[in-house]
């Protein structure tokens, strides 16, 4: 965090009073970070962004949302194992950040259906989606985040699985 406060603050934009940050851990033990911040960069705060990247050497990607434009820094997914299954992600979507608790979580959320056909909603990018049809069931994932549905689709692509 302190990362970020020191990268904020060498920004041209000191009016700022409100913006977004979404940190990712990596299985690497890096950062994916996704920041909205409401302004419009000029080429000096793209060059800012770049070198944050080579500056801050714990961070694996810096995705910047911007108000007209989009701009990603570094290797911007990562692979993630929760409970055999390959997880691709990024820092655009939601993930349970605590891989130990997660895992609780899911295999209760296992545990709880005797139901052959589940709705998912607020599927993310899938886990549970994922992990339910991986144990035979019909799963109808559904999600509004676009990032998310694209790396559900590739998740089910990744791990084989159909249902």
């Amino acid at each position: 965090l302190l990362q970020i406060q020191q990268f904020l603050a060498e920004l041209p934009c000191q009016s700022i009073e409100k913006g977004e940050l979404r940190l990712l851990k990596t299985p690497d033990k890096k950062f994916h970070l996704a920041l909205t911040l409401p302004i419009t960069p000029s080429r000096e705060t793209e060059k800012l962004f770049a070198a944050a990247m080579e500056k801050f050497t714990s961070w694996k990607s810096l995705h910047i949302k911007t108000l007209n434009s989009t701009l990603s820094f570094g290797d911007t997914r990562s692979c993630y194992e929760i409970l055999d299954l390959k997880i691709m992600a990024s820092a655009l979507i939601f993930l349970q950040n605590h891989p130990v608790q997660s895992a609780n979580i899911y295999r209760t959320i296992l545990n709880c259906f005797s139901q052959d056909k589940i709705l998912d909603r607020y599927c993310g990018v899938s886990i549970t989606s994922l992990l339910l049809g991986k144990a035979g069931k019909s799963v109808l994932g559904i999600e509004s985040n676009p990032s998310s549905v694209e790396f559900a689709k590739e998740n089910a692509i990744l791990n084989n699985i159909k249902r």
